[in-house]
């Protein structure tokens, strides 16, 4: 047995083919030499003495190529059970990699040189991938001068920056390391810092501290390695239809992510409304709804519209660093961060990795390295300056809503990052100055944005107008949508459902029909699901302010059911397969659930929050001054309704008969007390309301007394003391409720307000 484990141990650090032939050799010598000892053994001119030897031998090779078998039966077994089985414990990944038709391509087979000629030798390609980026990353000059910042830091957000490092940011910024992923030049992962964090936390913290006030970094940080990462739908022979991204060591991402923490708090100062991206409290779905809401009025009104989305060229790759310098110091950020930004930035020459070898080393002189924690935020610091200047031009008007009695809501900018587009009711005056703007900030910046490559999109526009443009611009007419943040925006608001819930439900049967040769139990379909099926939808779910039909919800409800089951009708109640496994159900995830959901989540938002798209609702369904939860719709006032708000309020129907949450509520708007629409309380609500007395609760006491009217007075102005008697009449009859404990109900719409998650889910399963 002894020689069996040691020619077992031979076998590794091989690789799988080398493995397998040397096995493969070792079993072909045992049985070899098993005939070569029977052949021997059959002979008659042996000694006695001699034969019996030989059947020692021959009976100790048989033992030896049965044990060899047996061990070689055991590791396949370990093998399929560690490479199938574990997936139901924790090897998502694997799984991952399982059900993916095939592996991302990064190798690249050939690239075009400057003269178009297709390049397959690797020194060539590498030749052709380092001139290209070189050329990308060589700096731009720019005009130097003042940036003319209006809005600057304020003093305790500029200390709070600048202020030493403490070993709880350390250890906040390990913790949120991603596992997993390559690491940079040292070779030391996320995982190590994570598994020696109590140790390296203090050392690591003295090492920031002494960068961070000396401004001296060590030169490892500025040693990186960049892989590029080929972009979908891109022709894979460009150099440019890569994307590249920095591979930094681990120490510079935490110290990098310190920083980007830090400037979490002071960016939605700083940062107007309309740039969603990388500002904590802002999501992706916003400026798709505020798109959406206006498209649909102004399609229902006749109103001209144009919707202009800019092509910026290279976006993290062209910011000039003397800018963004520039630009942080007279932001008033303080001389520890912009001297440390600088001492990150300067000198920077990483290696371009290619297939299996590296360029030699490329100056950076402008961008911001893709892979840095810090690169996003400093990104959107460097553009607000594009979307002030559109924000504040007076040559020409956003898209308008307007009602009776002051109600108007404009929408001029949508931004997430790169991602711009402008909306107005003057497309041509408004693409002239855009024009203008663009070349004035390409070149204080370096950002080029190109405005051939851009699009518009024009909604009762004539058509001498719109060919005006194109003679100015060079921009393509006749568009019929628009792609947006992974969103097709269509001229014709009907077919956005159409467009893009049933295309995506193509990719997914097509899916679903890749799988069909896979091997997965029960609990591998369910969690295929979750991981590849599910997420599809619901990001739809989230941006999109439409509703499905019930009829399709089901319909692929019941689709998903029969693939996770096995392709069979399910024989068990819906009820319990789309239960959690705690509750005794199979866990399969409901369409119709994350749908009605997503929905109550917005009419939680249309009612709590002054999103700009949620403004825009109110004004045009005329609920602006008006409870909407808690109440009761007519019929006639529901036909009034415009489509999305009319199918949220349908959505929300349905799921508040379970729920029962009473018309009369601490968590409604104070508009609730104006039930009968009067003029003069209406008046005397707005006057509350600008007080900052949003809800029903904030007109009592902590101990659930009404306010006295002498405060109401205070707030109205002391001659209305007839409607501060009225309202104190309304709010003292209320006072039962108000001193009641917080409802299930009342609970998750907090959280709700607080940003929890699966909190509107947890509501629509009627789960509180």
């Amino acid at each position: 047995m002894g020689e069996v484990v040691i020619m077992s141990h031979n076998v590794n650090g091989l690789s799988t083919p080398q493995r397998r032939a040397k096995v493969m050799k070792m079993v072909k010598d045992y049985k070899v030499g098993i005939l070569l000892l029977q052949e021997c053994h059959k002979r008659k001119d042996h000694t006695p003495l001699f034969n019996d030897r030989i059947w020692g031998e021959l009976k100790e090779k048989k033992n030896q190529l049965e044990a060899f078998e047996e061990r070689n039966i055991i590791n396949k077994y370990l093998y399929v059970k560690s490479y199938s089985q574990s997936w139901n414990i924790k090897s998502m990944k694997r799984m991952a990699y399982y059900l993916k038709k095939k592996k991302e391509k990064t190798w690249i087979k050939r690239l075009k040189d400057e003269n178009g000629k297709e390049q397959e030798e690797q020194s060539k390609i590498r030749e052709i991938m380092a001139k290209y980026y070189k050329n990308l990353y060589k700096e731009e000059r720019v005009m130097q001068g003042n940036l003319n910042i209006r809005e600057k830091i304020a003093e305790e957000d500029r200390e709070l920056l600048n202020q030493p490092i403490t070993q709880e940011e350390t250890i906040r910024a390990i913790k949120g390391l991603k596992g997993g992923k390559s690491p940079g030049p040292d070779g030391f992962p996320a995982e190590y810092y994570k598994a020696f964090m109590e140790e390296l936390a203090p050392h690591l913290t003295e090492l920031f501290n002494e960068i961070y006030t000396k401004q001296k970094v060590p030169l490892t940080w500025k040693v990186s390695e960049i892989i590029t990462i080929p972009k979908k739908g891109r022709d894979l022979t460009q150099p440019g239809s890569y994307r590249p991204i920095s591979l930094c060591n681990q120490d510079y991402k935490i110290f990098t992510k310190i920083l980007a923490k830090r400037l979490e708090t002071i960016m939605p100062k700083i940062i107007k409304e309309d740039q969603y991206g990388f500002v904590k409290g802002r999501k992706i779905g916003d400026p798709i709804k505020n798109v959406v809401i206006a498209m649909n009025h102004a399609n229902s009104n006749k109103k001209k519209m144009g919707i202009l989305k800019l092509d910026v060229y290279k976006a993290f790759d062209k910011v000039n660093h003397n800018y963004l310098l520039r630009l942080c110091q007279q932001l008033n950020m303080g001389e520890n961060f912009c001297k440390t930004l600088q001492q990150l930035y300067s000198n920077c020459k990483p290696k371009i990795r290619v297939n299996n070898g590296r360029t030699g080393e490329i100056p950076i002189l402008n961008g911001t390295k893709q892979g840095c924690p810090l690169s996003p935020t400093l990104f959107v610091i460097a553009i607000e300056m594009l979307a002030e200047s559109i924000r504040n031009s007076t040559n020409w008007t956003g898209y308008k809503i307007e009602k009776g009695g002051g109600q108007k809501e404009e929408i001029r900018l949508n931004f997430f990052a790169d991602d711009a587009m402008i909306i107005t009711s003057q497309p041509l005056i408004m693409v002239k100055d855009i024009i203008k703007k663009l070349e004035e900030f390409k070149n204080i910046s370096g950002l080029f944005v190109n405005i051939k490559k851009s699009e518009i999109l024009c909604l009762n526009t004539p058509p001498r107008e719109q060919l005006e443009i194109r003679k100015i611009s060079g921009l393509r007419l006749g568009l019929k949508k628009l792609k947006y943040l992974g969103v097709w925006i269509y001229k014709n608001p009907k077919s956005i459902v159409k467009g893009n819930y049933k295309q995506k439900w193509k990719v997914i049967e097509k899916q679903f029909k890749n799988w069909e040769g896979k091997t997965l139990t029960r609990v591998d379909r369910i969690r295929a699901l979750k991981m590849f099926i599910i997420p599809k939808l619901t990001y739809l779910f989230q941006t999109l302010p439409n509703t499905v039909d019930r009829k399709t919800l089901k319909t692929w409800d019941r689709r998903i059911r029969k693939w996770a089951v096995g392709g069979k009708r399910p024989r068990i109640r819906d009820k319990w397969l789309n239960a959690k496994e705690e509750e005794g159900g199979w866990g399969i995830p409901s369409l119709e659930v994350y749908h009605d959901a997503f929905q109550i989540q917005r009419l939680l938002e249309i009612q709590y929050t002054k999103k700009k798209w949620a403004n825009m609702e109110k004004i045009i369904n005329n609920t602006k001054e008006k409870e909407i939860i808690f109440r009761e719709w007519s019929r006639r006032e529901e036909a009034e309704f415009k489509e999305p708000f009319k199918g949220t309020i349908k959505v929300w129907k349905k799921r508040k008969k379970k729920l029962s949450p009473g018309n009369e509520n601490k968590m409604a708007t104070i508009w609730q007390i104006n039930y009968n629409n009067n003029e003069i309380i209406g008046r005397t609500l707005r006057s509350i309301e600008s007080r900052g007395k949003r809800l029903v609760e904030d007109l009592y006491t902590i101990d659930g007394d009404p306010v006295e009217q002498k405060e109401i007075q205070n707030w109205i102005g002391s001659g209305n003391w007839i409607q501060s008697w009225a309202i104190r009449q309304e709010i003292f009859r209320l006072r039962e409720k108000i001193r009641e404990q917080d409802s299930p109900f009342e609970k998750a719409i907090r959280k709700c307000l607080r940003e929890e998650k699966k909190v509107a889910r947890r509501i629509c399963m009627n789960k509180l």
